[in-house]
């Protein structure tokens, strides 16, 4: 799904999605709640760490 997002921002845009993203998911994590359709804290801690692997090689 990230490379689909980083065809329709840009790379500029694509950046800004990730920080979003990510942000929203660690708040997430903090409050004990749910993100999207990552349900369990196990699913969406995996989800972040993807996300924030694809905030790096943006770098």
């Amino acid at each position: 799904m990230a490379d689909l997002e980083k065809i329709n921002f840009g790379s500029a845009g694509y950046k800004e999605w990730l920080i979003g993203k990510i942000n929203g998911m660690k708040k997430a994590l903090e409050a004990g709640e749910s993100f999207e359709h990552s349900e369990s804290p196990e699913m969406l801690e995996r989800k972040l760490a993807s996300y924030e692997k694809a905030l790096k090689e943006t770098e």
